[in-house]
């Protein structure tokens, strides 16, 4: 939420990382987390919230650092709720992927009208919104299709049979096992 962004926002990088989540677990900065997904062979979905103060000013931030990632078309995603930041990032990392996510609540939005025009290569649709039919309109438009936030097994099981590209959970080792004990491979 807005108040706990801002709150986010106010602190320092220093103090960000003085903070322990429990066990010695520190909060993890981008690069850290870029660093991990190398070490571990792994893609990563980059969500870009805009619920902050100065939006400007992290998009440019996002853009300067990712431009010198040289693994970045084969190891990022990146994706936000707002267009706005689809165009932007879209525009300025042309070499990157960009979907736009939506979710059940964008009545006018949620079957993602005019994503190429946003300069995205694909839509990240909220798990409720996806139907056989829906995800071969997209597929069938070229689009990558990943959808969100799903944690039930036998949900994840029947996404991978529509043919989404990739399951973003909560709890990736369970869906994992669950796509593989049915044949299906997951980007999870």
């Amino acid at each position: 939420n807005r108040e706990s962004s801002a709150h986010a926002e106010a602190l320092s990088t220093s103090a960000l990382q003085a903070l322990n989540l429990g066990d010695g677990e520190r909060v993890p900065l981008l690069d850290d987390v870029l660093d991990w997904a190398k070490r571990q062979d792994q893609r990563i979905n980059i969500e870009v919230k805009s619920d902050v103060r100065n939006r400007r000013g992290l998009i440019e931030a996002l853009v300067g650092r990712l431009a010198l990632e040289p693994e970045g078309p084969e190891r990022l995603l990146l994706s936000s709720f707002d267009p706005r930041f689809v165009f932007s990032l879209a525009h300025q990392l042309p070499d990157l992927p960009v979907c736009w996510l939506v979710h059940a609540q964008q009545r006018l939005l949620r079957r993602a009208p005019g994503y190429r025009l946003l300069g995205a290569v694909g839509v990240n649709p909220q798990h409720t919104l996806l139907s056989a039919n829906n995800v071969e309109r997209l597929k069938a438009d070229g689009a990558l299709v990943n959808t969100w936030t799903v944690n039930a097994p036998e949900l994840a099981v029947a996404y991978a049979l529509f043919g989404v590209d990739s399951i973003i959970s909560d709890c990736p080792g369970k869906i994992r096992v669950a796509l593989d004990a049915n044949g299906q491979r997951s980007h999870s």
